[in-house]
């Protein structure tokens, strides 16, 4: 069953100014600071959502057995908000299935962590 809209998103709506915000969550623990990206991907046809998230591993806090270490078997949340309002949509739930970390990418001497994740 679809959630009832809120007045206040109503009115976002019908006005046209969408006032959204994400939270990124591994394990119940809030990133969304770290988010430098995102893509989702939906099958209808075989029932399935897979995400793909860079994270700004800048001081190697996401890299395996650092304080932040993703591993495969973790649950990732990405969750969307309206302004004025706490109601929260998940966007993705899935469980982490593959990792990489790729090193070769440098933007302003950042480099990104890449994980996959899927609910099928």
């Amino acid at each position: 069953m679809a959630k009832q809209l809120n007045q206040a998103i109503t009115n976002q709506i019908n006005a046209k100014r969408l006032g959204v915000s994400f939270i990124f969550k591994i394990n119940g623990t809030v990133f969304t600071d770290y988010i430098m990206g995102w893509s989702l991907d939906f099958s209808k046809e075989f029932g399935s959502a897979s995400a793909q998230f860079q994270l700004d591993n800048n001081y190697g806090y996401f890299n395996d057995g650092e304080i932040y270490g993703v591993s495969v078997g973790d649950v990732v949340e990405f969750i969307e908000k309206y302004q004025n309002d706490t109601t929260e949509f998940k966007r993705f739930y899935g469980i982490v299935n593959q990792r990489r970390c790729r090193y070769s990418w440098y933007y302003f001497g950042v480099f990104r962590l890449y994980f996959y994740s899927s609910n099928s």
